[in-house]
């Protein structure tokens, strides 16, 4: 039995696929090699489409089904044209997300698809990475700053639109988008850490240093109250957990899980998440990586606290981990709700959370999925 059926997956492979050759040949003959937009307005692939799909079959075990070696290899080739001379990747980006996002992104979609090959060797460096791991204080410097830049108005974007793009570059003040620049940065480099060490780029040493020193950096700065990271003007005023503050901690904790570090303040991160949740059981009216965010962060540290405290959050992380499973699984009953979804992105989003809240215990045996975060700490 399916977690989700393959009618619910063949509609959003269907809907995103831009490949010449018909997409059921493909999937026949294991010859699927990538070629999916982000929107199913699009006519050519693009890059987050294209790493969108492999979480996707990757979840459901159906990645290596649907592909064979060659056709991975085409796979991987693509998702690697979209890195620029700087070893970011900034090509082919239908999205409004930075180029440290993108980059942990691409890496964690190479790694799932090295099955026969290792394409995280293939990759380019990234010289401005290289010196993150060198310096202290450029780290302290990168982390203190998160992205943090004036606003300015964008060509062809209005002002309403500069705005709005210029929100996802205040630091701190808003620490979701804030997030997956300094997350994605730190993600980035963890996966890929035996590229720069076998390259004589940085040493074991330094490279262990530097993951010392951004854990460090991160933990100075966590709020003991809520076990987030709080450093917003409006913070000031603001002084409960809110689902942005949590969405932009999860960001920073894949790399804590990915570094086996110890959380800060666990409780009080379990309690910041247990408010949240809707009557649904979701945490939005649909499901996708707000939830997977959520119920990583309640996994991770319940397995985390020591074994009376456990005890006493138990029923509380079951029943909302309980209640989000069902949920989730539900809304893919109905082929309709996947209109719900304007981009490739919030499907894998929900898959991963129900591999999540398998991790958990949640669930039957005949319902398992395979879970990209034994192999990858971004999504």
């Amino acid at each position: 039995m399916q977690i989700v059926s393959n009618v619910i997956v063949m509609d959003y492979l269907n809907r995103f696929y831009c490949g010449d050759v018909p997409l059921t040949e493909c999937i026949s003959k294991s010859t699927l090699a990538g070629d999916f937009a982000y929107k199913d307005s699009y006519t050519d692939w693009d890059f987050y489409g294209s790493v969108d799909i492999i979480f996707t079959l990757y979840v459901m075990g159906l990645l290596y089904q649907y592909t064979d070696e060659n056709s991975r290899a085409q796979w991987a080739e693509k998702i690697l044209s979209c890195q620029d001379e700087n070893g970011y990747f900034t090509k082919k980006n239908a999205t409004a997300h930075g180029k440290e996002h993108a980059t942990a992104y691409a890496i964690s979609g190479l790694i799932l698809l090295s099955k026969d090959t290792n394409y995280i060797q293939a990759l380019r460096p990234c010289g401005e990475y290289v010196e993150l791991i060198k310096s202290k204080a450029k780290l302290t410097k990168f982390i203190d700053k998160m992205g943090l830049r004036f606003p300015q108005l964008y060509k062809g974007k209005g002002l309403y639109g500069s705005l709005k793009k210029s929100s996802w570059h205040l630091g701190w003040h808003n620490i979701w988008p804030a997030s997956h620049i300094g997350g994605g940065a730190l993600a980035a480099i963890q996966m890929s850490q035996d590229l720069y060490i076998e390259a004589g780029l940085v040493s074991k040493e330094q490279m262990s240093v530097f993951f010392e020193n951004a854990v460090s950096e991160l933990n100075q700065r966590v709020d003991a109250k809520t076990g987030l990271w709080k450093k917003g003007f409006h913070d000031v005023f603001i002084k409960d957990a809110t689902v942005r503050d949590v969405g932009g901690a999860a960001h920073f904790l894949w790399i804590y899980d990915a570094l086996n570090a110890e959380k800060q303040s666990k409780m009080a991160l379990i309690n910041s998440c247990l408010g949240h949740q809707t009557d649904s059981g979701l945490l939005k009216e649909k499901p996708y990586c707000i939830d997977f965010d959520f119920v990583n962060i309640l996994c991770r540290a319940y397995f985390d606290l020591p074994e009376e405290q456990k005890k006493e959050v138990f029923a509380d992380v079951n029943e909302f981990i309980g209640r989000n499973y069902k949920s989730v699984t539900t809304f893919f009953e109905h082929r309709e709700n996947l209109a719900q979804y304007d981009n490739s992105h919030g499907f894998p989003g929900a898959l991963c959370t129900l591999a999540e809240a398998q991790k958990f215990g949640v669930g039957s045996e005949d319902e398992m999925v395979h879970h990209p975060f034994d192999s990858v700490c971004w999504l």
